[in-house]
């Protein structure tokens, strides 16, 4: 995808326009006057939940000043399901799903509102704590299991839960359960507690994209999904490189269970990081000794030090920028940012992105991304 192509497909970004849909019903349909002020889409493919906000105005009787419960009430009923598209007069398309967890009657600046934030399904498994044996022995088998829950079964029937993206784990590509348990435990932890602690430890991202629950090796999707630049879509932005968090060497050290010997890997990590020579010399100088008590087998120690030392490596660069809105953007994906020259030019993996929508500044998205390296 690239600005030009989606100018098309949107009508040149003109006539912004945002749906939502609670338990299936439009928010446009409704007959009492009541409108979407603002829209908030805040996306992430880190451990947090992704949360959606929508303010709504006219909702209050200009008789008697109180609020039009009856008209609301399809559309701030706590639990309820909320689908959020956004886009132009041309096209939306989905940017969030999940379920309303909060609704706030709000009047700040002379204006009553309700402002009703919906979050994903992380917000059902944050909910309770458990301390449980489970059947599965591989971290992937594991965070299935979990949703086999009939609080998970129910999202699923209705939508909030499209599909599951759990491909194997390190752990069971390598046929290496842990030798002193028949299956995992959850340890006084809630679903999402658990989940995080073994993304941590996997070295997995945990997040949901459009109601698909991942649950993969990080930055594991290698393809470019689109370009910025100052004359494609790009109005501010801030890109920063950081030799300071680098190091030209790594290496792990644990202790294996019941032998008493140390478990080991070590690397040695090279990227291009400066335009010229100085940078690199300073870094390969520099080394990262990581201590794990978890680690079993060697293996499993090159496989965490793989991981470790890559997220080290995405603290060298950063990139913050608006741009037009634009649907598509989505975290836990690469896009490339051409048209300023070497070195701002390069490929960052988005991380975080904000879809905005108000009568103000239109249709806007904020992006942040990461990269461990300057662009060849």
């Amino acid at each position: 995808m690239n600005y030009d192509s989606l100018k098309n497909v949107y009508g040149n970004f003109q006539l912004p326009k945002a749906e939502v849909l609670v338990e299936g019903k439009s928010f446009g349909e409704n007959r009492a006057g009541m409108l979407i002020d603002e829209v908030r889409v805040e996306l992430s493919c880190g451990f947090e939940a992704a949360e959606a906000v929508f303010c709504i105005t006219g909702c209050v009787d200009l008789d008697t000043g109180m609020y039009k419960t009856k008209e609301l009430k399809p559309f701030i009923l706590l639990g309820s399901y909320v689908l959020i598209k956004m886009g132009y007069r041309s096209g939306t398309k989905e940017v969030f799903r999940g379920f309303i967890s909060r609704t706030e009657f709000v009047n700040e600046d002379g204006t009553p509102s309700v402002e009703v934030t919906s979050v994903d399904v992380k917000g059902i498994m944050m909910a309770n704590t458990y301390a449980r044996q489970l059947k599965a022995r591989y971290v992937s088998d594991a965070v299935r299991e979990l949703f086999d829950k009939p609080s998970y079964q129910e999202l699923s029937a209705r939508g909030i839960i499209g599909k599951l993206d759990i491909p194997p784990t390190p752990d069971k590509t390598r046929g290496e359960a842990d030798k002193n348990l028949v299956s995992i435990e959850m340890v006084s932890e809630s679903d999402y507690e658990f989940a995080v602690r073994w993304a941590r430890r996997s070295g997995c991202e945990f997040y949901t994209s459009l109601g698909t629950v991942r649950f993969r090796k990080a930055r594991s999707d290698e393809k470019t999904y689109f370009t910025l630049g100052p004359g494609d879509g790009m109005t501010q932005y801030r890109i920063s490189y950081d030799v300071s968090p680098l190091a030209g060497k790594a290496e792990i050290r644990g202790m294996e269970d019941g032998r008493g010997e140390v478990i080991k890997a070590k690397k040695k990590i090279s990227r291009r990081i400066s335009l010229g020579n100085y940078a690199g010399k300073l870094v390969d100088q520099s080394e990262k000794i990581y201590i794990d008590s978890t680690l079993r087998s060697k293996e499993e120690a090159a496989e965490r030090l793989e991981y470790l030392a890559e997220r080290t490596a995405y603290r060298f660069g950063t990139f913050e920028c608006e741009c037009v809105g634009v649907p598509e953007l989505l975290p836990g994906r690469y896009i490339e940012v051409e048209g300023l020259g070497s070195p701002a030019d390069n490929r960052f993996y988005v991380e975080e992105v904000l879809h905005s929508m108000d009568s103000l500044s239109g249709y806007r998205c904020r992006i942040k991304g990461r990269t461990d390296k300057l662009k060849d």
